[in-house]
């Protein structure tokens, strides 16, 4: 994710494929950006849907127009409820976008990311540039939740999908990890600073990775305890926005930089493919498997569009809509009636 300073114009753009073999929905937050001045009428802001009938995209708008909308997540089971990390709060909706309802107040804004916990859909964690806070009611109140953190300031959080009340935090500070349901966190000894997102391996729970802004890649294979960076990767000077497991494949990752473009490992980031070939340029935001299709990837890049490729980046990519957009983030997540 993106720091809240980073980004003025912002909305949240819903992906959602309608094939009858879809088991995920595909949310892509992000903003089109590409040409505008001040003074131009601003495109519509929210959700759009997307309908792959006939193989040509058909976005349409639902709900409200929102200038700053970072994320989206939901319970495991619950795919009809969905929580948005948002610039003015945590927002609650419907999947489709009909039925909005801000659940914080004005003490909390510039919300950076929001996760639900596995077995718990009402013990919601929020992440903004001013601590955590978390509910365990729905959203109907929320505490303070930021005791250990020494920098208020965190990009990315995360729940551990095996263990209740356990979850990692990542931002200006580096690495914390809690194992009381956010009431206190404890700093993680690693080589990481300005973590800009984490995400948990679906096929090994002890298998974590996170991205850096300025530290590289950095990967946990002891549920988060212990870190290491890893080495084939460039560091300095370099922002690497995410990075994402294949769900079909345990060793394999995918990684996105704004300049370095793509990159991909096979062997659990020990060695990296460049495969930006055939993208338009390398600034690249956000990069995701796809986990309806084994070795679909997608890409958001600057301005651009929306691209994706079907075999991990190897023999190219194509054009898959949002023109002119900067996509912040994509986010499989189950359809209702599936398990994730």
């Amino acid at each position: 994710m993106l720091h809240g300073e980073s980004m003025r114009t912002i909305f949240t753009v819903l992906f959602l494929s309608n094939s009858i073999f879809a088991q995920h929905t595909m949310y892509v937050c992000g903003s089109i950006s590409k040409g505008f001045v001040v003074g131009k009428k601003l495109e519509p802001s929210g959700l759009y849907i997307r309908n792959e009938a006939g193989g040509q995209p058909d976005f349409r708008h639902v709900g409200f127009s929102h200038p700053y909308l970072v994320t989206v997540a939901s319970a495991p089971g619950d795919a009809a409820t969905l929580y948005a990390a948002a610039g003015n709060g945590v927002i609650r909706m419907t999947a489709a976008g009909e039925h909005w309802r801000i659940l914080t107040d004005w003490r909390h804004t510039e919300f950076q990311d929001v996760a639900v916990e596995a077995g718990a859909p009402a013990r919601i964690y929020a992440a903004s540039t001013d601590g955590v806070i978390a509910s365990e009611d729905g959203g109907a109140t929320w505490r303070e939740a930021s005791v250990g953190l020494r920098r208020r300031f965190i990009q990315t959080i995360a729940v551990d999908r095996t263990r209740a009340g356990r979850l990692l935090a990542g931002g200006e500070d580096g690495l914390y990890l809690s194992g009381d349901g956010a009431r206190s966190w404890t700093p993680v000894k690693s080589p990481a600073r300005m973590v800009t997102d984490i995400e948990q391996s679906p096929h090994d729970p002890a298998a974590w990775v996170a991205t850096t802004q300025g530290h590289g890649i950095v990967i946990s294979r002891d549920g988060g305890v212990s870190w290491r960076r890893l080495a084939s990767v460039p560091a300095d000077g370099f922002t690497w926005n995410n990075a994402g497991f294949s769900p079909h494949d345990p060793r394999t990752l995918a990684t996105a930089a704004f300049s370095q473009g793509v990159w991909v490992s096979e062997d659990m980031g020990e060695t990296w493919r460049d495969r930006s070939a055939g993208l338009p340029t390398r600034q690249v935001w956000r990069v995701r498997f796809d986990p309806d299709a084994r070795g679909r990837l997608w890409a958001s890049v600057h301005e651009e569009a929306l691209f994706v490729s079907g075999d991990s980046g190897v023999s190219g990519w194509r054009r898959a809509g949002l023109d002119g957009s900067v996509a912040l983030d994509l986010v499989f997540l189950p359809v209702k009636g599936v398990r994730p």
